[in-house]
């Protein structure tokens, strides 16, 4: 599969957003992530955007804001654009990053909706 930057984050704690049919689709590429498909690192819109409601005529209304977060969180994954990675890799690093999560996911929309599990994520690799 391919996803950009952001999402190799937020696939492993976001569970629902923009209705059933993009849920669907989410839940569908996270659990092909966490059993162990290969995923390429790509720059811009993956599988998961063009289900986005927010995705129109071929291009994101907040392109230029989740391209910065797509840097931001290959930066903080230690990743570039290319490199083909395994979800457990990029949990691996993230559960050393933990306070660079928590700073990742301020200020997102969907924050409240994933805390959760971030919680439990980050309370699991402490024990």
């Amino acid at each position: 599969m391919e996803l950009r930057g952001h999402h190799l984050i937020c696939l492993n704690f976001l569970t629902e957003a923009f209705g059933p049919e993009f849920t669907e689709l989410l839940m569908d590429v996270r659990e092909r992530a966490l059993a162990g498909e290969e995923i390429k690192i790509i720059e811009g819109p993956d599988e998961l955007c063009r289900a986005c409601p927010l995705f129109k005529a071929g291009r994101c209304e907040y392109e230029e804001d989740v391209a910065e977060m797509d840097e931001d969180a290959l930066e903080m994954l230690g990743l570039k654009v290319g490199d083909v990675v395994r979800m457990e890799q990029v949990r691996a690093v993230l559960r050393q990053r933990a306070e660079e999560l928590r700073e990742f996911c301020e200020g997102c929309e969907f924050l409240e909706a994933c805390r959760p599990q971030i919680d439990a994520f980050l309370a699991a690799s402490e024990a």
